[in-house]
């Protein structure tokens, strides 16, 4: 009898045992405190740069609780996304060949399989490509990439981009390592995608941020200081490489100050001149030149009002959270006019789509 009662109690232990491990293994996976996408669209002249920046991405140092996330269109293989981890590229999804990393809907897909594979409380995107802001195509597509640009002309042009963000819930940022993206037109048509926004007025160096150091960053509980302090660390790793002739210039944009900046600069253009001296330039390119200069700087030199340029400094405040940008543009042209963000100064021209953005709907038209 004592041998069965035994027998009964051990049974009895291994299957509670047993139950409960089950149990925990069914239990659903804890969401990460933050999940990072870098969405590498580089089927382009930066095939080659996307490899050293994953090998950068392996050896960053990423919290226990957070997620970094890849995907990555290239000239060689099918594109995947990965998860980085434990200094590994783990694959999650392959997709055809045929995939454009370059195109909404292929944003919108990964974005749908990420919040599929990933359970987490925040998310953040960083951009990497080229592109041109808000810039669309016109006569010149080689020129034209809005963000992204691949074989056959793919880009995805700033509507579109906005349209396939707001296909998930708001993120918590958007960091662009790509040229031109840090323009008022940009950052008022992603408006309503996320809260922060980090770009350039300017180009970006080809071989783009250092990501080992500025991955840590963007994993801050503290958004703003670790974007800030992101911005720093890539400011600083192009000061101390002049041979490079390397321009640097990145903002820190809240999103929700945007509808008020947008009503500052309403009341700028009902009551401005034309321009007679010129803005801060932003490019060398010879059309990019005329298409992105400061935005402050336009404002001020175009301003009938005295009042108006005071009400739009404040609001410019209150939206550029932090700036800041190497001395001068490739070696030669001094940044001496720099607010965070570039403006159109040709509003009017009816090339390369700017009659498309809600900047020139909502804030210029009126």
């Amino acid at each position: 009898m004592k041998k069965l009662l035994y027998l009964i109690l051990s049974v009895f232990a291994t299957l509670s045992f047993m139950a409960c491990h089950r149990n925990h293994e069914d239990e659903p996976e804890a969401p990460a405190r933050r999940t990072i996408l870098v969405y590498m669209a580089a089927k382009n002249s930066l095939s080659g740069f996307d490899s050293a920046d994953i090998g950068e991405m392996l050896r960053a140092d990423i919290p226990s609780d957070c997620r970094l996330l890849v995907f990555r269109a290239s000239r060689s293989g099918d594109p995947q996304l990965f998860e980085v981890t434990g200094g590994q590229l783990k694959t999650l999804k392959t997709y055809p060949s045929s995939t454009v990393g370059a195109d909404a809907e292929t944003l919108v897909q990964v974005l749908a399989d990420s919040r599929a594979l990933v359970n987490s409380l925040q998310w953040g995107i960083v951009f990497w490509s080229h592109s041109t802001g808000w810039k669309g195509a016109v006569k010149a597509p080689s020129l034209s990439r809005t963000f992204g640009q691949e074989a056959g002309g793919y880009e995805i042009e700033l509507p579109d981009l906005a349209a396939a963000l707001r296909t998930v819930p708001e993120l918590e940022f958007l960091f662009f390592d790509s040229c031109y993206m840090g323009g008022v037109e940009v950052a008022y048509e992603l408006r309503d995608c996320a809260q922060y926004l980090v770009a350039s007025p300017c180009e970006v160096p080809m071989t783009g941020m250092p990501y080992d150091e500025t991955l840590p960053c963007l994993f801050n509980a503290h958004t703003i200081n670790g974007l800030s302090e992101a911005i720093d660390i890539n400011v600083d790793y192009y000061i101390d490489r002049p041979n490079e002739r390397c321009p640097s210039t990145m903002a820190l944009v809240d999103l929700k100050m945007m509808d008020q900046l947008a009503a500052a600069a309403s009341a700028v253009y009902a009551d401005s001149h034309e321009l007679t001296e010129t803005p801060q330039q932003l490019s060398l390119n010879a059309t990019f030149c005329k298409l992105f200069v400061d935005f402050e700087d336009f404002v001020r030199l175009s301003a009938n009002s005295v009042g108006d340029h005071a009400t739009l400094k404040f609001a410019l405040g209150e939206a550029v959270l932090y700036e800041r940008h190497t001395p001068f543009m490739w070696t030669s042209v001094p940044l001496l006019n720099m607010c965070g963000l570039s403006v159109n100064p040709q509003p009017y021209n009816p090339n390369y789509s700017y009659q498309n953005l809600s900047w020139y709907k909502d804030v210029i038209l009126p």
